[in-house]
């Protein structure tokens, strides 16, 4: 599976950290960078909290991109879940 997290770089590699090997394409540029992603496997779409990540999942979807799924809760179920995240600056 490709974990496309459509946050922006500065939240990417913010405090929060991020998916290991997640490819990072915010939202306002998918629609030119879609190409960059992976087709050959399904596709996981997140963002903090899954809103964003609704909003390209249906994007990917009307672009005709097969097996697409949003990441309900986005990086913050995850988190809350106990799922490993890359890059996460402890308090």
């Amino acid at each position: 599976v490709t974990v496309l997290d459509v946050r922006s770089a500065e939240e990417f590699n913010g405090p929060d950290g991020r998916v290991a090997d997640s490819l990072l394409i915010p939202l306002p540029e998918l629609e030119s960078r879609a190409g960059e992603i992976p087709t050959d496997r399904p596709l996981v779409v997140l963002c903090h909290s899954g809103s964003r990540s609704a909003l390209a999942t249906q994007q990917l979807l009307k672009a005709g991109r097969q097996q697409v799924a949003n990441l309900r809760g986005g990086l913050s179920r995850w988190a809350a879940e106990g799922f490993p995240l890359d890059g996460v600056v402890q308090a």
